[in-house]
């Protein structure tokens, strides 16, 4: 209630006002058939459908201050309809002179802190500044000057902080990071520059991760993993670099490397190739990541799966692919898609490698016009890469306005 109020409120004071005003909808639905069982395929199974509904409400209060609430109204999907959506209303007050830009933002912020808003992270790096709006309750302060800028970011309660800045210098774009958190804080700072064809980019980030593991209470409850505790607490630091090059208007080439002090470091290559109604894309990832193991000498007394915290040890894993991505423009409405991923998982500590798997997809979308399209697809994982198909057939429409 207290968020329809709160839009509510907020757009009858735009109709009131003595100023331009605009108030804009739009939605989008998907609506198809998956021949997928639920949760074994790791998507929706049988018919599936989901729909949402949003508003936008601008007025320009004059002398350069503009004010607008953004808000999704309404969802729908196979569970029922959600009306008001649970999505926080976001509203924003904005000044804009040419040469000083700010902007106070109350709501949801989209999972986007201020020390994340300039800061760019680099593929494989194990650190980086949180995704961390969750409750919606957040409250964001942002002014920018020529080729400088400064934000911060408060949850409701004031218990959690984050802080950005930037600046400019020629071609070079510098963005920093800093997140304060109950159970710990990280700081980061980014440097990218483009030297004509050539973009490089370079990152460092350091600060505390909290990991977490199921484990065994034995309730006899084989349904059940009874709790949830702290394992550890440690310090990543990581650094990033990538690379990116247009060799040509048709050919562009990419490469990144992590160095993790606790992570395993990761590093890829890709290059991408169009020509004309065709386009290719081909990559190579060595990615890693912090793990704990359930060896299975703990006690599993209800037959759950998962061991007292004692069977459980500290691990890294790597995970290697590589694979393509092909599309082709048949007509201006008929595109097809294909791909193709190999990839397999290794246990860094104990030298474990799982055996490599092969998955593909296949697929054709057909624009009916800007709002409408219909696609066909079958995929042997879910989400390989490229469009990322369901998992199984799928055939399904997409509309939005």
């Amino acid at each position: 209630m207290k968020n329809v109020l709160f839009a509510t409120t907020a757009l009858v004071a735009f109709a009131g006002a003595a100023a331009a005003q605009e108030i804009t909808w739009s939605g989008s639905m998907t609506a198809g058939y998956n021949d997928g069982i639920g949760a074994i395929a790791g998507v929706e199974g049988g018919l599936f459908w989901d729909a949402s509904l949003s508003v936008d409400a601008s007025v320009d209060l004059g002398d350069t201050v503009t004010a607008s609430v953004e808000w999704k109204v309404l969802t729908l999907d196979e569970a029922g309809v959600t009306m008001p959506s649970s999505d926080v209303p976001t509203a924003t007050i904005a000044f804009d002179n040419g040469t000083l830009s700010a902007k106070l933002i109350a709501g949801d912020q989209d999972d986007k802190g201020a020390g994340e808003m300039w800061y760019t992270d680099r593929s494989g790096m194990a650190m980086d500044i949180s995704n961390w709006d969750n409750a919606g309750d957040d409250f964001t302060a942002i002014v920018e000057f020529g080729n400088f800028g400064v934000a911060a970011t408060t949850n409701g309660g004031g218990t959690d902080t984050s802080y950005g800045a930037k600046a400019a210098f020629g071609s070079i774009e510098i963005g920093l990071g800093y997140d304060n958190f109950a159970s710990g804080n990280s700081v980061a700072i980014s440097a990218d520059a483009t030297f004509g064809a050539m973009t490089v980019g370079v990152s460092y980030a350091t600060g505390t991760v909290v990991k977490f593991i199921a484990y065994d209470g034995n309730d006899a409850d084989p349904l059940v993993f009874d709790n949830l505790i702290l394992v550890d607490t440690y310090t990543e630091t990581s650094t990033g670099v990538s690379l990116d090059y247009d060799i040509s208007d048709s050919i562009s080439v990419g490469a990144y490397y992590a160095s993790n002090t606790v992570a395993p470091n990761s590093y890829g290559v890709s290059a991408d190739f169009s020509a004309g109604a065709f386009s290719v894309s081909a990559y190579y990832d060595v990615t890693g990541a912090h793990a704990y193991v359930d060896d299975g000498t703990g006690v599993d007394g209800d037959g759950d799966g998962s061991t007292t915290a004692g069977g459980q040890f500290h691990d890294n894993t790597t995970k290697t692919s590589f694979g393509a991505d092909l599309s082709y423009d048949v007509s201006d409405s008929l595109t097809g898609f294909a791909g193709v991923q190999v990839s397999g998982t290794a246990s860094v500590e104990v030298g474990l490698q799982s055996a490599s798997a092969t998955t593909y997809y296949v697929g054709v979308e057909y624009t009916v016009n800007d709002n409408v399209s219909a696609t066909v697809s079958y995929a042997t994982a879910d989400e390989i890469s490229g469009p990322k198909f369901k998992s199984g057939i799928s055939a399904f429409i997409t509309a939005s306005f």
